[in-house]
């Protein structure tokens, strides 16, 4: 069963896909993912904060999150 906070999780994202799905150009959701991504690392620049340590970090998390 998937927990309460991995669904809450999940919804957060789609409607982020949402988003960038919901253009003229209609981008597939694979197509979305890739330019919230990049979008992420432009943003981590500008704040000049580094992606790779925060996506590491990020990954930690999720192992934790959905280990039984």
């Amino acid at each position: 069963m998937i927990r309460a906070d991995i669904r809450l999780r999940r919804a957060k994202a789609q409607v982020v896909i949402d988003a960038y799905c919901d253009t003229p150009l209609k981008r597939a959701q694979h197509e979305a993912l890739i330019d919230v991504l990049a979008d992420l690392m432009h943003w981590t620049d500008g704040k000049k904060l580094d992606f790779q340590n925060a996506l590491r970090h990020a990954q930690s998390h999720h192992d934790a999150e959905v280990q039984p």
